[in-house]
């Protein structure tokens, strides 16, 4: 398998199931188990975890809504986790380490991950990064695949039907 400098996963809707636990859709739950399977498999050192706060932005605790991009509807979505913050809490309890997983917590958009990524990609940690895998929806991946593009920042899909498909093995240390 193609193996990455660095993988981007992007983020999507999150639904809170109870009183305690914000837990993941079961898109967003894919994407998530995709990236602990490259983990395992050793085809990256690191994540990007894409996806801001976007409850009672973008949706509620359970479904989709109208966006709502108001100053009061952003501040009062700080008060909930972060996708990014949600899917990298997911891969920790699943193993990976926190310290390999960075968390861009600002963007509501796909666009926005984009500009976002596209400067954070330019700092000196990732000077390193040539080889960069992008890991989102089979339906989204054409979109991010341009946006990317157009921006001038080279990801090559990673589809998460391949990664699926193979056993997860245990990372040595």
């Amino acid at each position: 398998m193609q193996k990455y400098d660095l993988i981007i996963v992007l983020g999507s809707q999150l639904v809170f199931k109870n009183k305690k636990n914000y837990e993941l859709a079961p898109h967003t739950l894919k994407k998530a188990m995709a990236a602990v399977i490259a983990w395992n498999l050793k085809l990256t050192p690191a994540f990007i975890i894409s996806g801001g706060h976007a409850f009672g932005v973008r949706y509620d605790d359970c479904k989709i809504i109208k966006p709502n991009f108001s100053i009061e509807a952003l501040v009062n979505a700080r008060t909930k986790p972060s996708e990014a913050k949600t899917i990298k809490d997911f891969m920790v309890k699943l193993k990976v380490p926190s310290g390999v997983i960075l968390t861009e917590e600002t963007s509501l958009t796909t666009e926005e991950s984009v500009r976002i990524l596209g400067v954070i990609l330019k700092r000196d940690a990732f000077s390193g990064a040539k080889t960069i895998g992008l890991i989102t929806a089979a339906n989204h991946m054409k979109k991010a695949l341009r946006l990317f593009n157009d921006a001038g920042v080279k990801v090559q899909p990673i589809s998460i039907k391949t990664l699926e498909s193979l056993p997860i093995l245990g990372r040595s240390k």
